[in-house]
């Protein structure tokens, strides 16, 4: 389960995914279809670079903004 918070962190609510989606599905978006790392390094702190950018509109996400 994927959930997004506001900026406050006083509501959670679930992302929806798409109604096609099946079950461990990967996310993309369009314009970031790059293949996944085959091992992410703990050390590179992935998610959290990332997180930041992560958003949501009325539970459906939203791509990052592209610099």
């Amino acid at each position: 389960m994927l959930c997004a918070s506001d900026e406050a962190h006083t509501r959670v609510d679930p992302v929806d995914p798409p109604a096609a989606a099946a079950v461990g599905e990967r996310v993309t978006f369009e314009g970031y279809g790059a293949a996944p790392e085959p091992v992410l390094n703990p050390k590179k702190k992935v998610f959290e670079k990332l997180a930041p950018d992560l958003r949501t509109d009325a539970g459906m996400p939203l791509p990052p903004s592209l610099p």
